[in-house]
C-alpha cells in the first residue's frame, strides 16, 4: 500500500508510558522491515522524523488515552487528535487565540460549541506540526478561515509558510476527533486501530465533510 501515490495511513493505539514499541511495529509492518532498523529522531521543535526512511513523513499525537501516528510518502504531513469529552473555557480559550470569523462560527446558536472548538483547534495544531514549529501568536490567528461551513487552511498564509496549498482532512466519533493536514493534494488515508500485537476494537470514526 505504501507504493501508492497520495497514499497515507493512521493508526490509532492505546497510549501508554512508552509508546515507541508499539509506534515502531505499526511502522515497521507497513515499511517492511524490522522495528529494530527504525530510526526516529526529532527536530529541535520536536517534529518527529523517520531518519532511517527520509522519503516517509511521520506525525504522533496523544488524547484521550489514545495515540493517534501517521506516515505519508507524498509530502510533510501534521496529525492531532482530541478528546471530546472535556467542555471547560472553551469559549475563553477560543476568545484569547482564534479570530473574530472563527469565534462567531463556533458561537452559531445552532452549533455544538465543542465540536466546532475541536475541528479549529485540532487543524491549527495539525498545521503547526505540519510546519514543525507547532502554534504560536500568527498560526492561531491567520491560519484558518471558514468556507462553507468548515475551517479550511487559509491559501495565502500556507503559500507564504509552506510554498504549497495545504489540504485537511477530519474524522470524528462521539469520543474524539482527529485532523490531518497534508501538502498538496489529499492523500488516500487507510486507518488502522491497534496494539503492539494485533487489532482492538475502536471507537467509530467517521470522515467529516
Amino acid at each position: 500500500m505504501i507504493g501508492l501515490p497520495r497514499s497515507a495511513r493512521i493508526w490509532l493505539m492505546p497510549s501508554s508510558a512508552d509508546n515507541d514499541p508499539a509506534v515502531r511495529a505499526a511502522l515497521s509492518r507497513y515499511l517492511n522491515c524490522a522495528p529494530q532498523d527504525l530510526r526516529i529522531t526529532r527536530t529541535e521543535a520536536r517534529k518527529p522524523l523517520l531518519a532511517s526512511h527520509p522519503a516517509c513523513h511521520i506525525s504522533v499525537s496523544h488524547a484521550g488515552g489514545w495515540l493517534a501516528l501517521a506516515c505519508s510518502q507524498t509530502g510533510s504531513i501534521g496529525l492531532d487528535i482530541e478528546a471530546l469529552g472535556h467542555r471547560g473555557r472553551l469559549l475563553a480559550i477560543a476568545q484569547r487565540y482564534f479570530a473574530p470569523e472563527e469565534i462567531n462560527w463556533i458561537r452559531s446558536p445552532d452549533a455544538d460549541l465543542t465540536h466546532r472548538f475541536m475541528q479549529l483547534w485540532t487543524l491549527k495544531e495539525a498545521l503547526g506540526k505540519l510546519v514543525g514549529t507547532g502554534l504560536g501568536p500568527a498560526l492561531m490567528r491567520r491560519s484558518t478561515t471558514i468556507q462553507r461551513d468548515r475551517p479550511e487552511p487559509v491559501e495565502s498564509w500556507t503559500r507564504t509558510n509552506l510554498g504549497a496549498v495545504v489540504a485537511s482532512q477530519r474524522w470524528s466519533s462521539e469520543q474524539m476527533l482527529m485532523t490531518l493536514a497534508s501538502l498538496g493534494a489529499r492523500p488516500v488515508v487507510e486507518i488502522e486501530v491497534c496494539n503492539a500485537e494485533g487489532q482492538l476494537p475502536a471507537p467509530p470514526l467517521q470522515p467529516l465533510p
